[in-house]
């Protein structure tokens, strides 16, 4: 693992400087020391069924620096929804419960759902929730519910994530009403969907289906069984906050749009303002689109072929697990392989002129028009960015041909769609909602993209690209990395930045022109190579989730529902772990030394001392000083209430480092002008602000 960490800083760490060669100025995440679990055990009646949970002591700190304890109790794999495969779940009854031997243990997670490379338990039968409330919680104490819905890219993730149990934060609500800084305590729930293929895979619809968004349904299920049944256990319907990261956050704004009514005639599925009330969605890549109805029917043909060409003769229903991700895994590398599955022939005439305009002294604003104008029903039709999260929700919503004539279709159906009618970006809020981003979020999703960037450089007369490659072995690299690099004439000095700027940011390719993004000609050196990396990190930042997410709450400003935040807060500890995926390790390299990358804000929402494997994490006293104030202040009301965001003052909640005589620390405060003084470019053009100028 050492040999494989050192040639992998090499490789991105020195181009993305984000490595050192002394390793003690990085804080790593330590050896794994696993949590030990209470093993007080306490009973209790809930909807006439009778439960033992987890009773908890929890340590906490107050404000004011008091270290004390407080009680909680876990309520664990309680099943909430039953479904089959590639059909839509059903809600499980509180009913279902009574069936089973009583007490129902409910002091351990359920199974996790099926998803690659995980070692926990995990099964179809994986749709349950956990609770956490304050111990000695009554049915009539009717209490805030928060509900988590975790991240993962619609692949991996559970409601069990080390990082993610909510126990803290529960134990910190109970102090502090005891100490009356809040009015109450709070209940937090967690808990799984599907993921992957079982989780959205396209139906065929002609308006007369929920589609195969099944994860969103999911999810669902989940608020409905919240909404029905967390009155038992001490929880109020009636104020529900939905909170969550990355997928999360993404399946959050799907929860505010409305169904077909035409089929949702029982209205359970308009969920935003029934079972959920207030909304905080971090780092949602509103850049990112869902994949077209047409992109998910084309995916649908590859699962087709991936079966008849791994399991000839076998049902996707006949499948075991182990098989279902192996053709899960063998169907996101065609979709995403060859740049996106950019057609034969394409990718070289693309770059060929690239090249011819960078020889006649074109700029890239030009280039990239150029290449719009040819290319650009190319690259839209195979849908780029909607394939760098390959399983995420597809749009439902399509039109098709109900009555062909001689010279082509004569008459066209309009269908909504049911759980994903619009784009994240178009759709509107329907609750309160807290939206938001880290400043290096999109380091981790274009980890893929980073291996080509070395394809020119060389270091004492050898490529860099074939130095790693050798290094690290075909073991470690994932198949058909040569489709990524689409030349081996070392004579050619090859312009990955903008070719891969102009393919995946086509409707962007003017902002090329920016000296804040304009890319080195010269990549054959570590200092061209790193300065590329670099912008391409931050137009994709900017692209991806800072620009799109502050557009998204401009256009909800004006019903006051809007809040937009922005992690800005550089950490003294990392988070993020070196394992055997060479892509998620690269990504992750990007972001040592405590970078807001995504889910760096996840520690100091959670103040958990965990990362997502249940290792520790090793903060510094500044570090935990922020953990307290932040996740003190997303649990309240006042997140939502004080800082509205407003076009005109373009007001920001940000959380980042400030100096304060001569100390550092960390800081939660309104920026106004958050655009011209926190955003702005150093081109003439993008002083006033990095977004008014490209988006």
């Amino acid at each position: 693992m050492k040999w494989k960490l050192y040639a992998s800083c090499v490789f991105a760490g020195l181009l993305l400087s984000a490595c050192s060669d002394d390793s003690s100025s990085l804080r790593f995440t330590p050896d794994p020391s696993p949590e030990v679990p209470g093993d007080e055990t306490v009973e209790f009646r809930a909807g006439g069924v009778d439960l033992l949970a987890v009773k908890q002591e929890i340590e906490v700190t107050a404000l004011d620096g008091l270290q004390t304890s407080r009680t909680v109790e876990a309520i664990k794999g309680i099943p909430y929804a039953h479904a089959e495969r590639f059909e839509h779940s059903q809600v499980l009854p509180m009913t279902s419960l009574a069936a089973l031997s009583q007490p129902v243990d409910a002091t351990k997670f359920g199974d996790v759902c099926p998803q690659p490379e995980t070692e926990l338990p995990n099964s179809e039968a994986c749709l349950n929730l956990n609770i956490w409330r304050p111990s000695g919680t009554s049915a009539s104490d009717s209490l805030p519910v928060y509900v988590y819905i975790h991240g993962g890219s619609f692949e991996v993730g559970s409601g069990q994530a080390a990082d993610i149990i909510p126990d803290v934060v529960v134990a910190q609500s109970i102090l502090d009403t005891d100490k009356g800084e809040r009015s109450s305590p709070f209940i937090a729930v967690t808990f799984n969907y599907r993921l992957g293929l079982l989780g959205s895979l396209w139906i065929d619809d002609s308006g007369d289906t929920k589609g195969g968004n099944f994860g969103i349904g999911d999810q669902k299920r989940a608020l409905q069984w919240v909404n029905e049944y967390i009155k038992y256990f001490g929880g109020n319907p009636d104020d529900v906050t939905v909170f969550g990261q990355g997928a999360g956050a993404t399946s959050i704004s799907v929860l505010q749009q409305t169904p077909d009514p035409a089929l949702d005639t029982l209205g359970e599925d308009d969920v935003a303002g029934v079972y959920f009330h207030k909304a905080i969605m971090q780092s949602l890549p509103f850049g990112l689109p869902f994949r077209s109805y047409e992109l998910a029917e084309r995916g649908s043909v590859s699962v087709e072929d991936a079966l008849a060409e791994l399991f000839p003769d076998r049902e996707l229903s006949e499948l075991t697990i182990a098989e279902l991700l192996e053709l899960q895994a063998k169907v996101k590398s065609e979709l995403t392989g060859r740049l996106f599955g950019l057609p034969d022939g394409l990718i070289e005439e693309l770059v060929s002129d690239v090249l011819d305009g960078i020889d006649a002294g074109d700029d890239m604003a030009v280039i990239g028009a150029r290449l719009a104008l040819k290319y650009g029903a190319d690259i839209a039709g195979i849908e780029p960015r909607a394939k760098m999260l390959a399983f995420a929700p597809y749009l439902e919503s399509h039109s098709e041909c109900i009555r062909e004539g001689i010279l082509g279709c004569r008459e066209y159906a309009d269908y909504l769609g049911y759980h994903v009618s619009e784009q994240a970006i178009d759709s509107d809020l329907k609750v309160p909602s807290v939206v938001g981003f880290n400043s290096d979020d999109s380091n981790s999703y274009t980890a893929a993209f980073k291996i080509p960037f070395v394809i020119n450089l060389e270091i004492a007369g050898a490529n860099l690209l074939d130095i790693i490659m050798s290094l690290l072995g075909s073991a470690v690299l994932p198949a058909g990395i040569d489709d990524f690099i689409p030349y081996s004439d070392d004579s050619i000095n090859i312009p990955v930045y903008a070719i891969l700027s102009s393919i995946i940011h086509l409707d962007h390719t003017s902002a090329l022109d920016l000296q804040d993004f304009t890319p080195v000609n010269d990549d054959t050196n570590l200092a061209g190579v790193t300065e590329n990396m670099s912008k391409f990190n931050a137009l994709n930042n900017e692209l991806i989730f800072k620009c799109a997410a502050r557009d998204y709450v401009q256009r909800n400003a004006d019903n006051g529902l809007a809040t937009l935040y922005h992690f800005d807060y550089q950490a003294s500890f990392n988070t993020n772990v070196v394992d055997d995926s060479f892509f998620g390790t690269l990504g992750n390299l990007s972001c040592f030394g405590g970078k807001p990358c995504n889910k760096a804000e996840v520690p100091f929402i959670f103040n958990r001392l965990y990362n997502e494997r249940g290792t520790e994490i090793v903060p510094s006293e500044k570090d935990k000083d922020l953990m307290k104030t932040v996740s003190r202040l997303w649990f309240s009301e006042a997140l939502f209430q004080d800082y509205i965001y407003n076009s005109t003052t373009d007001n920001v909640l940000m959380v980042r480092n400030v100096t304060v005589d001569a100390q550092e620390q960390g800081e939660v405060a309104t920026v106004n002008d958050w655009e011209s003084s926190v955003n702005a470019g150093v081109d003439p053009d993008a002083m006033a602000g990095i977004c008014e100028a490209i988006y």
